[in-house]
């Protein structure tokens, strides 16, 4: 269907030719979302369950391989002698989308792709799994908030405490875990010719007019206003 819609945007000879493509694959792009959305949401209810644990595995790596795809399709789009009538119709977010994923996604980094969907997976599970007692009874982080928003402060205080200790217990397996993720989320910006990850990653998630240095500027304005503000 991907390669599909890219031929037809190659070729189209009117503007609702490539529209039609543009949407047809939409459809199909949101079933597939959604069935990744429920194995995803199912997992994280039970990530004890080997099913859906399995099937979440299975479609990041099939997602991660449709990445050659995906890029050919993005490449037609944005390439498209309608570019300008798709941006009429749906504004200019939607080709900063599209360029932004031709410079973030490349067949290149499809391994890395994968064992990123895997090391992510698993730093969930093992942060799910991780219990303590307190006061009685077995929490997980989860279990820990409400404890964590009691009106009583000792009560507050003590939960707060606990989970700062549930995660010194799971600490060495967290972070030899955050660590391949850091190496390896440098190794594909790299690739790809960022100089450092978070550049790819303001792009991945959408920041095209929001820089670093403006999220630079609203850490100093929480640290020397809301900060003092909430002390005072």
């Amino acid at each position: 269907a991907i390669r599909e819609a890219a031929q037809t945007l190659r070729t189209a000879k009117t503007y609702e030719e490539a529209r039609q493509a543009y949407f047809a694959l939409q459809a199909r792009e949101e079933e597939t979302d959604t069935l990744f959305s429920i194995a995803h949401v199912r997992n994280t209810i039970d990530t004890t369950d080997e099913y859906y644990e399995g099937e979440v595995k299975w479609l990041q790596e099939e997602f991660a391989k449709m990445i050659p795809l995906e890029k050919e399709y993005s490449l037609a789009l944005a390439s498209s002698p309608f570019r300008a009538d798709f941006e009429k119709e749906f504004g200019p977010q939607l080709m900063k989308q599209v360029d932004a994923a031709l410079k973030t996604t490349d067949e290149r980094i499809v391994k890395e792709k994968i064992r990123e969907g895997e090391l992510c997976q698993a730093y969930q599970k093992d942060s799910a799994l991780a219990t303590t007692d307190f006061r009685g009874e077995k929490c997980n982080f989860y279990g820990l908030l409400k404890h964590m928003e009691s009106t009583d402060r000792e009560e507050r205080k003590e939960a707060y405490h606990a989970w700062a200790g549930l995660y010194a217990q799971i600490s060495p397996k967290l972070d030899a875990q955050y660590d391949e993720l850091v190496h390896l989320r440098t190794r594909m910006a790299r690739t790809l010719g960022f100089e450092t990850y978070t550049e790819m990653a303001y792009l991945q998630r959408g920041h095209y007019d929001y820089t670093q240095e403006d999220t630079a500027a609203f850490r100093k304005q929480i640290r020397e206003i809301v900060t003092q503000a909430v002390t005072e």
